[in-house]
């Protein structure tokens, strides 16, 4: 593996490891992985650089919230992305700035998955292909995203299972490797 795939590689490990709640420490702790001596540090050192680097560039703000949380100033523009309008709530209880369904997972991705947390690094690997489909509606929500906050809409239960969260996770790694 060359140097930039480790570099990548080892970048993703971070993101995921941030997102699931480590200090910058342990993300990077688990990010150069079993890596030792000088090809660590050397390691570490890229993976800082690179990091200082996408921090001086255009970020996006991304957050996800259940629909039926109040609307917030805080909320910037507000996407529901689930493929079903939320049973029982009204237009002006969502307050959504725009449905997109289509970037909702596939009602078989949707069924397979059932919110069953054990699935859950496999459903967000099957949701990223399916979303590679739909880069329109990508693009779109990274400009809405782009110097501004975007909320993601979701209506599951499980309120770190879902596609909102898995949604956030793609537009996040798919804003760094085009920026």
């Amino acid at each position: 593996m060359g140097q930039k795939s480790h570099i990548q590689s080892a970048l993703e490990a971070y993101e995921d490891a941030r997102m699931s709640g480590l200090c910058h420490v342990g993300a990077m702790e688990l990010a150069v992985g079993k890596t030792s001596g000088q090809q660590r540090r050397e390691l570490w050192k890229e993976l800082e650089a690179v990091m200082k680097q996408a921090q001086t560039q255009a970020q996006i703000h991304v957050h996800v919230k259940h629909v039926r949380e109040p609307a917030s100033h805080g909320d910037g523009v507000r996407v529901l992305i689930d493929r079903l309008w939320p049973r029982g709530l009204t237009k002006e209880k969502v307050a959504a700035d725009r449905w997109i369904k289509d970037v909702a997972p596939s009602t078989e991705l949707r069924q397979w998955f059932g919110h069953d947390p054990a699935l859950w690094d496999e459903f967000q690997k099957r949701y990223s292909a399916e979303l590679d489909t739909h880069q329109e509606q990508i693009k779109e929500l990274l400009e809405l995203a782009d110097g501004k906050t975007l909320t993601l809409l979701f209506d599951a239960k499980d309120e770190l299972h879902n596609n909102a969260v898995a949604m956030k996770n793609y537009l996040v790694r798919h804003h760094r490797a085009s920026a």
